[in-house]
Formats: C-alpha cells, structure tokens, sequence
C-alpha cells in the first residue's frame, strides 16, 4: 500500500525536517564540489605541494557530507515509505514545493561532485602514467645498453621498432 502524507501536523513538521537534511546534503555537498575543483586546479597546474591539507579537508566535507545524508536517511525511515528513488518519488508527490526544489537542487550538486570527481581522477590517472614513464626514461638513462627510444607517437617502444632519440 503506497503511504501518501496528510495535511496533519505531524507529517508536516517531518516534511519540514526532511527538507531541512536535503538542504544540509545540499550545503556539504557544495562544500565537496569547492574543494575538487581546487583540487582539479592544483592537479592542471602541477602544484601538488599544497594537495595533501586540501585532501585533509576533503576527507572532512565528505565525511560531513555522510553525515548529513544519515542524518536524511534516519529522518525519511520516519515515512514508512520503501528506500530508494521509488519510495522518495512516493515522498515527493505528497511533499510541498520546498521540498521538491530542495531535492532537485540536491541532485544537480551530487552530479556535480560526481562529474568534478571523476575529472580529478582521469587527471591523476593521467599524471600517474606521465610520471611513471618519466621515472622509467631516468631509471634507463644511465644504462648504456638502453638506450631510450620512442616511436612516431611519442611513446615508448623497442629499439627494432624505433630509432635513438639522439639521432636524426
């Protein structure tokens, strides 16, 4: 049986308390989204000194941002309604506008953290890769029986394949 809140007072009060936890997920995860972007900065421009206090405090908007979202999931347990998007789509037909927007919003920002996250973690990909073949080119270039050589693309391949890159 699909549970649909009345006008009484009491699912009013706990509409008013849901909205106020989307809005507090909301606000951490806009706080989570501000330091992956200046992550995203640190990482372009190769500045990683500053990185490890900035992951710090990452650590600390997520967990608040865990926090939040308990403090959401123990409130909406209140409704009675089944987890997931079915049951708050069941919540949100009988919510007011507020609580609507608030969740719209709230579903923008956690894609938004999603996307930035995701950008973060090609760029590290990317950085990793970069640094481990420059630590390969060092750990080489002392060998004098390996030579570092790199095909028409750029990246590295056997000799057969390639000539010296000090040859012309």
């Amino acid at each position: 049986m699909e549970r649909v809140f009345s006008p009484g007072s009491s699912d009013r009060e706990l509409l008013e308390r849901l909205r106020l936890c989307v809005e507090a997920c909301a606000a951490r995860a806009d706080q989570v989204a501000a330091v992956l972007e200046e992550e995203g900065r640190m990482l372009r421009a190769g500045d990683l000194d500053q990185l490890e206090p900035l992951l710090r405090r990452k650590s600390e908007y997520l967990a608040d941002l865990e926090a939040a979202e308990t403090d959401w999931r123990t409130a909406y347990a209140e409704t009675g309604l089944p987890e997931g998007r079915n049951g708050v789509r069941l919540l949100l037909r009988s919510a007011d506008e507020e609580l609507r927007a608030a969740w719209d919003q709230l579903e923008e920002r956690i894609s938004a953290v999603q996307l930035l996250n995701e950008a973060n973690g090609r760029l590290i990909h990317r950085n990793l890769a970069y640094r481990r073949r420059l630590m390969e080119i060092l750990a080489q270039g002392g060998e004098e029986d390996a030579p570092v050589t790199y095909g028409t693309d750029g990246n590295r391949s056997p000799a057969a394949r390639s000539r010296n890159i000090t040859r012309a």
